[in-house]
């Protein structure tokens, strides 16, 4: 639809044409501007998941940075601006569903709405850039604090590093400067009834997946050598290159969305075909904070012991259904010793203390070990032991002993047994 001559039509006119369909629909297929159907709930359902494995993430960088500030660094703070550049990106998500929907046809939208779509496809484009642009710089600088530290033998990772993060800072700026004097006028970008000049900016989507998917095999990849090669135990080893696998999720998620840029240049369909572009954008952006968040902050709250106290904690819960099925017959049970808490005395006998070259797995119940002598008599005293001390005395030349000085001891054993 040319709207070249949008401002010669009356304003009954101009509201007929922004009232209309945003594009021509198929030969066949109908319009329904009223009611168009579309993926909202799995759009809701995808952008709340990404949310919450972004902040979990982000909590964990930063309880972990809490407990020791003298770990912060300069990718600390990178990384903070980038999850706000990520809460931006996330709330236009949820405008563009509001004004569109996720999986919209542009035949079933009005060219108003067509308008606000470009306006939050352009402010999201210059989102996802600040965001990833920020997050990768921050991985970086995160792989040679980690990898290269300063005295290091690694210099090839730390040149590395630094040259990718120097083309993405230069490719980066220059995208986006290029991106916001698309139209001129700067309104035109997302408002094409005012009279003006635009390029088609739509393959430079293609150039920026292409660059993005190079980038992050670059950023898996990086690390990987120095986690095989350092010294070891091959499940470590494992466990560490597990958790850096998030990585290759990402780059699958740049992958995918290398085809759907792909798509998008070549289609008229904008306002559907962009909402695979986002979907896969912020899932790349989601893994990019796991990546920078995840493996050094799991290690640091495991050894402050944070990650056992969670974990702790959630015991209960996780368990909470079987406790209950089991709590009448352990009270029964840990009700048995307490029976035997009198003033008797138990001769013991070596078994009880079941000592020998044996596999023992005592097996608890009421928090007391069934097999150990607490269980079986109480507290109190268990075991009365006597023994005697002899001393003998020589006289020089004299061959007679004297008479012996005997002490007797006797030693009370006491345990209190909970």
């Amino acid at each position: 639809m040319s709207l070249d001559n949008f401002h010669f039509l009356s304003p009954r006119q101009q509201d007929d044409v922004l009232n209309s369909p945003a594009l021509k629909a198929p030969e066949g297929i109908t319009s329904n501007i009223e009611n168009p159907p579309n993926h909202n709930d799995l759009g809701h359902a995808l952008l709340i998941v990404y949310m919450i494995l972004v902040i979990a993430s982000a909590l964990m960088r930063g309880s972990a940075r809490l407990l020791t500030p003298e770990l912060i660094k300069l990718q600390d703070y990178i990384a903070l601006a980038a999850l706000a550049f990520f809460g931006t990106y996330m709330w236009l998500n949820f405008w563009f569903m509001d004004v569109c929907g996720f999986f919209v046809h542009q035949w079933d939208i009005t060219l108003r709405q067509f308008f606000d779509v470009l306006r939050i496809v352009f402010l999201a484009s210059n989102m996802y850039d600040c965001t990833m642009l920020s997050l990768r710089v921050a991985i970086l600088l995160e792989w040679v604090t980690i990898f290269s530290p300063p005295g290091s033998q690694r210099r090839w990772l730390y040149l590395t590093c630094m040259s990718v993060m120097g083309f993405n800072i230069l490719y980066f700026i220059c995208s986006t400067t290029a991106h916001n004097f698309e139209c001129i006028p700067y309104e035109r970008i997302w408002n094409r009834t005012i009279p003006g000049a635009c390029a088609d900016f739509r393959p430079e989507y293609v150039v920026t997946s292409s660059i993005n998917l190079v980038t992050d095999l670059v950023i898996f990849l990086v690390p990987q050598r120095t986690i095989w090669g350092l010294q070891m135990s091959l499940k470590k080893k494992l466990g560490l290159a597990f958790v850096f696998f998030v990585g290759m999720l990402g780059c699958a998620c740049a992958a995918i969305r290398f085809v759907q840029s792909t798509i998008y240049s070549g289609t008229d369909d904008t306002a559907y075909s962009i909402t695979g572009i986002t979907l896969t954008n912020t899932a790349e952006m989601t893994c990019g904070f796991l990546v920078f968040c995840v493996p050094s902050s799991v290690k640091l709250l495991w050894r402050k012991g944070v990650t056992t106290r969670i974990m702790g904690s959630l015991r209960p819960w996780i368990s909470g259904s079987r406790t209950k099925q089991t709590d009448h017959s352990e009270g029964s049970r840990a009700s048995k010793p307490t029976t035997n808490s009198s003033n008797r005395f138990h001769r013991l006998k070596e078994d009880d203390f079941n000592i020998g070259m044996t596999n023992i797995s005592p097996q608890v119940d009421g928090g007391i070990p069934t097999d150990t002598p607490a269980a079986k008599y109480g507290s109190g005293i268990l075991m009365t032991s006597e023994f005697t001390a002899v001393e003998n005395y020589h006289n020089g030349s004299e061959s007679s002993i004297l008479p012996s000085n005997t002490n007797r001891f006797k030693k009370d054993l006491e345990s209190n047994v909970r």
